[in-house]
């Protein structure tokens, strides 16, 4: 009887703890999975009509890393790199500039964050891409 018991609540124990471990580790909104990640805290991005667009990164801990964020147009169902800019940093960085968009061509933008170790080897990287905006 002790070891049926014991079997019941071990299973019960198992049920209860995994669906936290699975909300701790990924956010479902809107039917789509958010990564997480050890050391990005958290990645930004914005683009308007206007071309105008930004971009943030923060790390949880103090390591170096690089913010870069890329204009990218599709073309022929494929998305090309126009341009990019990046910055090198610790815990912070942002980002914010303009372009001159093309009209009738679709653009996005991409933030990928590099994080190093210190030998400078990179150990994380991150990437988030802004809604489309088309010129």
């Amino acid at each position: 009887m002790r070891k049926i018991f014991s079997l019941i609540v071990s299973i019960m124990l198992v049920f209860t703890f995994v669906p936290q471990t699975i909300l701790a580790n990924d956010i479902v909104s809107s039917g789509e999975a958010v990564a997480r990640w050890s050391y990005v805290s958290s990645i930004g991005v914005e683009f308007y009509p206007s071309g105008d667009f930004s971009g943030d990164a923060s790390l949880s801990t103090s390591n170096k890393f690089t913010l870069t964020l890329t204009l990218q147009n599709k073309i022929s169902g494929r998305w090309e790199d126009v341009d990019s800019w990046s910055e090198t940093t610790q815990i912070y960085s942002f980002i914010s500039d303009s372009y001159e968009l093309e009209d009738g061509v679709t653009y996005r933008i991409k933030v990928t964050v590099d994080v190093y170790d210190s030998a400078d080897r990179v150990i994380e990287t991150a990437s988030k891409y802004s809604s489309t905006v088309t010129g």
